[in-house]
């Protein structure tokens, strides 16, 4: 079994290393019927996807040769599991690589909200006599230190928005349905510092938090409702680099018009025009994983496991 399809785009470190320890390689951009044809046709025993392939019941089904099927990043959305679990197909993915990568967005769409990055960059680059006007009117910009950042799921990406959030002197609470406390490690210079954040409560986490950010996995129906957005801090912030649909969009979009919520930051969404073009929207094409550095180490780690379950 040393046939591999790279169906998305991947770092070429990775794929060195297989090519390295003797695997055949083969790159595309497959879906559907081409992708099958393409596994039947080249005997592919090994599939490495990002977001875009849909690895489903149909592809499982008919296509005999294929063992694994390797996901680049957090999630297993696009891959059929159960389907996989029949047919004898081993997935994984790789859920730490990319956290630092997603946890440090947050803070940069944080940041250009509370700061007025982008606007004052279009605006100026429109024209630059704006400059004297902009000086008096997004004089108005907010500070970090201070407010309290709700993490919502308390997992790798949820524990490192912790770690930055406490960094800038944030007062940081968190929600996870299940647990009742969380715990990291704040490495600060040489100090290594075990902390520990208690659970709150959903009402009490919705009512305090100035900011929300959300950092779980798919769920069969969004959990930011109209009834939940309805039970949070007037003029809060919310962003969401976890799922589109996690979020009720209309409600959202509501929220936004009646300054409840007074900025959202969206690196997924499904979007109606009027949602993606409003004054108080912060947006990025799913960026969340999409650094150098957490490439390579997307690349590497499937790589890695890739081998390892190839000698064992």
């Amino acid at each position: 079994m040393k046939n591999i399809l790279v169906n998305d785009s991947f770092h070429p470190c990775g794929i060195s290393l297989l090519k390295a320890k003797g695997f055949n390689v083969f790159e595309g951009s497959y879906n559907g019927q081409e992708l099958i044809a393409f596994i039947n046709s080249k005997n592919i025993n090994i599939l490495l996807v990002r977001s875009a392939t849909q690895v489903n019941k149909q592809v499982m089904d008919a296509c005999t040769s294929l063992k694994f099927v390797g996901r680049g990043g957090v999630g297993m959305d696009n891959i059929d599991e159960k389907a996989a679990k029949k047919n004898g197909i081993i997935t994984f993915n790789t859920p730490g690589a990319s956290t630092t990568a997603v946890a440090e967005l947050v803070f940069a769409h944080l940041l250009s909200i509370y700061r007025f990055v982008s606007i004052s960059n279009e605006l100026i680059s429109e024209n630059p006599d704006n400059v004297k006007r902009l000086k008096k009117e997004l004089a108005h910009g907010r500070e970090l230190k201070g407010k309290t950042i709700g993490v919502w799921g308390t997992g790798r990406i949820g524990c490192e928005v912790m770690k930055i959030a406490i960094s800038f002197g944030m007062d940081v609470i968190a929600y996870h349905p299940t647990h009742e406390e969380v715990e990291f490690t704040l490495e600060i210079f040489d100090t290594a510092l075990d902390l520990k954040i208690p659970v709150s409560p959903l009402d009490e986490f919705l009512a305090q938090a100035d900011i929300i950010t959300l950092h779980i996995p798919l769920n069969d129906k969004p959990v930011i409702t109209k009834d939940v957005i309805a039970k949070m801090k007037k003029g809060v912030t919310f962003i969401n680099t976890s799922r589109s649909g996690n979020m009720d969009e209309v409600a959202l979009l509501e929220a936004l018009n009646s300054g409840k919520i007074a900025h959202a930051a969206l690196d997924v969404f499904n979007g109606s025009p009027e949602l993606l073009q409003h004054p108080n929207i912060s947006l990025t094409p799913h960026l969340g994983a999409s650094t150098v550095e957490a490439q390579e180490k997307i690349s590497n780690e499937l790589a890695k496991k890739i081998i390892e379950l190839m000698t064992k």
